[in-house]
């Protein structure tokens, strides 16, 4: 088949658009898990499905997304450190929940080369806190993932290793029909799914495999979900 046309990465890496820090590489998706963590307090292991638009709203607590501004992210994720919140119930203090919201609504909706390293590296330290909804940044250059099937462990776990192990995948950024079509089914399920169905592999993996492959797929976001601020599950 064609490969990938490198126009469009010249663009993504010429327009700001790639996913790495200043190399250009990676398809530059807003990130994290689409699907919330639907458990309460104590329950950090019962874990069901929620449907991304029915957990809270990230904007209501943490205010409009700057992704040009660095600096709020950056003292949520310090907040979240030094006050331990990745430890016992921590998360579920005011103070560590409110700081997540910001965290997880820079890390979903900004494109990943505007965030620090050390924010984008160490966002999944606090996966037991409560999610929040920011839809998902939209890179201007890519397509369209399709849905993926997240039942379907060994679809995802046949292309990441396929992808992880292709020397032409690895060597070629990802470049070919083949590798594409892997890369998107891999950035598919690892973003649109629930954390119980994302192996471990893929979950220590994926972000190696952002620092090789270009190119990618945005997963899609419902363009008529309006906030409201004063809707239920939006109060405390």
């Amino acid at each position: 088949g064609n490969d990938i046309d490198p126009e469009a990465f010249l663009f993504e890496e010429d327009g700001g658009h790639g996913h790495g820090h200043g190399d250009g590489h990676g398809h530059g998706h807003g990130h994290g898990h689409g699907h919330g963590h639907g458990h309460g307090h104590g329950h950090a292991h019962e874990e069901e499905c929620v449907e991304p638009t029915e957990l809270p709203d990230c904007v209501c607590v943490a205010g409009d997304l700057n992704c040009n501004n660095a600096t709020a992210v950056v003292a949520a994720f310090e907040y979240l450190v030094d006050n331990k919140c990745d430890e016992g119930c921590n998360c579920f203090s005011e103070g560590c929940k409110n700081n997540y919201y910001i965290l997880q609504q820079h890390f979903v909706g900004c494109n990943a080369n505007q965030l620090p390293i050390e924010v984008e590296e160490g966002f999944h330290r606090f996966d037991n806190c409560q999610r929040c909804y920011q839809p998902f940044f939209q890179n201007p250059v890519l397509p369209t993932c399709e849905m993926p099937h997240c039942e379907d462990q060994d679809a995802i776990l046949g292309n990441f290793t396929f992808l992880s192990t292709s020397e032409e995948c690895l060597n070629d950024s990802c470049g070919s029909d083949e590798c594409q079509s892997a890369w998107k089914i891999v950035i598919a399920h690892h973003d649109a799914c629930c954390h119980k169905y994302i192996p471990p592999e893929i979950e220590g993996g994926f972000h190696d495999l952002e620092e090789i492959c270009l190119g990618g797929c945005n997963v899609p976001i419902d363009e008529d979900y309006v906030v409201n601020c004063n809707l239920p599950k939006n109060k405390p």
